[in-house]
């Protein structure tokens, strides 16, 4: 099992950017089939597998915030060749996630997702919204990068 892990503080945008890049990529198809969405219903965490290009079982997990989540994700998402998901810088989450890419012989990708604020509170208005529209952008753009680079190397 390969895993892109989307990892930052608290409130850093990983599961906006996780969900945001199933809906530009996953969702409108692009070589994926089968989407298959377990996400509880009202919470705004997804959890979901697709088939990309007929050959390879992929996952996508946005709720990662501590080791306990992780673990009840893997377990939906153990037959996946590909994981995304997104793990807090703190906790037992990252150690998990090198558990589980050792016990699975794979290998993780780490994107560290930052967050954008402000010294003394200071208001920025609509320019602190777009240069965290970018931030989320970057993000997603480097988990499909990614994904592509391990595709590449399985097809």
């Amino acid at each position: 099992m390969k895993i892109i892990a989307l990892f930052g503080i608290g409130n850093s945008h990983k599961t906006t950017s996780i969900k945001l890049f199933f809906d530009q990529y996953v969702n409108l198809k692009n070589g994926f089939t089968n989407i298959n969405d377990m996400s509880e219903a009202g919470r705004k965490d997804i959890i979901i597998t697709a088939i990309y290009n007929e050959k390879i079982k992929v996952g996508i997990a946005s709720q990662g915030d501590s080791r306990w989540f992780l673990e009840k994700e893997f377990e939906v998402l153990k037959d996946c060749e590909i994981v995304i998901c997104a793990c807090r810088t703190k906790g037992n989450g990252p150690s998990f996630l090198k558990e589980k890419a050792t016990e699975t012989n794979g290998g993780i990708i780490w994107i560290e997702k930052g967050r954008i604020t402000t010294f003394n509170g200071e208001n920025y208005g609509s320019f602190l919204c777009q240069l965290q529209d970018q931030s989320i952008n970057n993000a997603i753009d480097l988990i499909y990068n990614a994904f592509k680079g391990i595709v590449s190397q399985r097809l």
